[in-house]
């Protein structure tokens, strides 16, 4: 369940970036 997690939180975080219009780099680095 975990990994689906990740996923989720992956999925709502390039959400929140294509809303905010932000670079996909800075929320990868957000993520690691």
């Amino acid at each position: 369940s975990t990994l689906q997690q990740q996923r989720a939180v992956t999925e709502q975080l390039r959400r929140e970036a294509a809303i905010k219009r932000v670079p996909v780099s800075a929320a990868v680095t957000d993520i690691v």
